[in-house]
């Protein structure tokens, strides 16, 4: 080896080629000295990019295209449970009208039991073509449809007995139970679609986010394997990670639309009946006892009829902030529906709950409500409260409540009425 000035070490003879002969004689030599490796690195480079891009191109399309199943199974079950949520309301609404009637023998009670009689078999024919994919959740449909054919039928009866006279033969048949039968198989049947549809969803979610996981894996060796092409892998990886977290924003918004009412911010039906459910349980083995309140604003549709739908909506929102600043940390408000409230005390034996109630009848009999136009009127609330009884379901319970709301009603409105004991075996469960 010899030694050159500029260049170092060179091969034998190579010194005197590019001392005589200058740069222009030197760069060919190095040119041909480095071309083995430009060659093989440049192969490498073209082969990694080929593969990195292809296995890059093939993770995000199947990425997207697993997204896109996802969507659609939380759009498929965030329908089922709103149409399960739906029959609910129709079913309660049906429910609270048939027994205001038989109490009052007002036929203006009968106003939701009649809308009901025509939501209900609509929402049912929807409920049969999204649960057609699974046949349990079928056969608990068609079993559903079946049985609410019978409970209609038999709120039927009560109610044509009554408008024939015969009122006491109409109290015999609901003392009879048979009444409270179907209404528990009803209800429970819609529990049943509603756990196995979150059963469903929860399964989906994790077997997607299993193959997401395969596909990030794969992903993630790639940009490994490519290094040299990091730049490139970075940037398609970073758009991956955005339609995941784009994925990830929609679960959070459509857990938020299950459970939050969109008008007031309260726990919606469903939220208040989990929440429930939770509390009951925890009594059953504590044997704490707990109390629930059904709260509705007195003459809501003269709101809404003199000053527009806009005023009413304030007027809801507007109870809705006194529930919570009127209420005691650790109970929990909701919005049912419509004009409807509930209030869930854990730890609250009845008479501290009627205080509670109490105290949120005074405060909207207090309250200004200033409506969009500027103007500000008065509004004033009822509420029923019970208190649970030993192993006593919570739909009983609610039911016990409910009666006492509408005996407030029926009494002058504006007022917390107690529910008294046994209360529910006049009238079905809800």
């Amino acid at each position: 080896m010899a030694k050159d000035a500029v260049w170092g070490e060179v091969p034998d003879g190579a010194v005197a080629t590019l001392s005589a002969r200058g740069w222009r004689k030197r760069i060919p030599y190095i040119l041909s000295r480095g071309r083995p490796k430009v060659v093989w690195t440049g192969s490498a480079v073209l082969l990694s990019a080929f593969i990195v891009l292809a296995t890059l191109i093939n993770a995000t399309l199947s990425s997207a295209e697993q997204r896109k199943r996802a969507e659609a199974w939380h759009l498929h079950s965030f329908n089922v449970l709103l149409i399960v949520g739906d029959l609910n309301a129709h079913l309660n609404a049906a429910l609270r009208g048939e027994r205001g009637y038989l109490i009052t023998q007002d036929e203006s009670f009968l106003e939701p039991y009649e809308l009901a009689k025509v939501a209900v078999p609509k929402a049912m024919a929807r409920l049969l073509a999204l649960t057609s994919d699974n046949p349990r959740q079928l056969a608990l449909s068609v079993q559903l449809e079946e049985r609410t054919v019978e409970f209609f039928r038999l709120m039927e009866l009560a109610v044509d007995k009554v408008r024939g006279g015969e009122t006491e033969e109409a109290f015999q048949l609901v003392r009879s139970g048979v009444g409270k039968d179907r209404a528990v198989l009803v209800f429970d049947i819609l529990r049943q679609i509603e756990s196995e549809e979150e059963r469903l969803l929860e399964e989906r979610m994790v077997r997607e986010e299993r193959a997401v996981m395969r596909s990030n894996i794969i992903r993630f060796s790639m940009i490994g394997f490519g290094v040299v092409l990091v730049l490139l892998a970075t940037g398609v990886s970073l758009m991956a990670l955005d339609g995941h977290v784009r994925a990830l924003d929609a679960n959070i918004a459509l857990a938020r639309i299950a459970t939050i009412d969109a008008l007031t911010s309260l726990p919606n039906r469903r939220n208040f009946l989990e929440e429930l459910e939770k509390v009951a349980a925890r009594s059953g083995r504590s044997g704490a006892p707990y109390s629930v309140a059904m709260f509705d604003i007195d003459c809501f549709k003269k709101v809404n009829d003199t000053h527009g739908h806009p005023a009413g909506d304030e007027v809801l929102r507007d109870v809705a902030r006194i529930m919570r600043g009127s209420i005691r940390e650790g109970d929990v408000a909701a919005r049912l529906g419509g004009e409807e409230f509930a209030l869930l005390m854990p730890d609250t034996a009845l008479a501290d709950a009627g205080i509670v109630c109490e105290r949120v009848r005074k405060a909207v009999e207090a309250h200004g409500f200033v409506l969009p136009s500027g103007l500000t009127i008065s509004a004033t609330i009822s509420a029923g409260v019970a208190q649970a009884e030993s192993a006593e379901a919570p739909s009983i319970l609610i039911l016990r409540a409910d009666t006492a709301l509408y005996a407030a009603k029926h009494e002058g409105r504006n007022r917390v009425n107690f529910a008294g004991h046994g209360q529910a075996m006049l009238n079905p469960t809800v």
